[in-house]
């Protein structure tokens, strides 16, 4: 612990006393941003905090109740600027708002087959893995309209483009050779063997559960999830 931490005057995972309602959370400070121009680095501050949750939205065409569910993660990932433990509960939320997504999306596909939703289950409200592997079965999304599968292709094409370069001058025995980034084309093959979906199919149903029974994980990087479940709305509920 850190001694801005111990140096607290409120106990920092209790209820805040009132004068310091709106400080910052000692634990937030800890964190800085590098200005690549000055060179120097600063506290994180709330706009900071607003500018990187705000680059995630929904489409318009998901349900109201949707959106509403998104905001109030996002509202959480704004407040954990204050109030540290607010980004886990932000996580948290942007996984109700996906399940709530993928209930709205099929309700009028249910009852869903029973290899992924058993008879005994039916009337039973769904739950999140068998509602993403539905849709990933049903091709409602794609790899492609994900950016992190996107910037796969684009890094293992650069090295193979690099990796041909090389080739090129030891064959032709030349000292150097001037490199042209825009030569780069992504081809199927620099995308397959990575199937993204199967990584969600894991990642967010058991990171989802770990919440749902209760868990004491604290930390900040939940951005990630932000940006896979408004990737994964937009596709379910795209603008026309």
């Amino acid at each position: 612990m850190s001694n801005d931490l111990k140096n607290t005057p409120y106990e920092h995972d209790g209820l805040r006393p009132p004068k310091y309602l709106c400080t910052p959370d000692p634990r937030t400070q800890m964190f800085v941003i590098s200005d690549p121009e000055t060179g120097y680095n600063r506290p994180l501050s709330q706009f900071d905090q607003h500018e990187a949750v705000a680059a995630y939205t929904l489409s318009q065409a998901a349900p109201e109740n949707v959106r509403i569910l998104f905001n109030t993660a996002r509202n959480l990932y704004l407040y954990a600027w204050i109030v540290y433990r607010f980004y886990n509960v932000a996580e948290q939320q942007v996984f109700a708002c996906l399940e709530m997504a993928l209930r709205e999306r099929l309700k009028d596909e249910t009852p869903l087959p029973e290899s992924y939703w058993p008879k005994k289950k039916q009337g039973q409200p769904m739950s999140l893995k068998p509602m993403l592997r539905y849709v990933i079965d049903m091709g409602y999304i794609q790899n492609e309209n994900f950016r992190t599968w996107r910037d796969r292709g684009i890094i293992r094409s650069r090295q193979r483009y690099e990796m041909e370069k090389l080739r090129e001058m030891e064959e032709k025995g030349l000292d150097s050779i001037e490199l042209d980034y825009s030569e780069v084309v992504v081809t199927d093959e620099d995308r397959e063997d990575y199937n993204y979906l199967n990584v969600l199919l894991k990642y967010i149903p058991n990171t989802r559960n770990d919440y749902a029974h209760g868990s004491d994980m604290l930390h900040n990087q939940v951005l990630r999830s932000f940006e896979v479940v408004s990737e994964l709305v937009n596709q379910l509920f795209p603008d026309a």
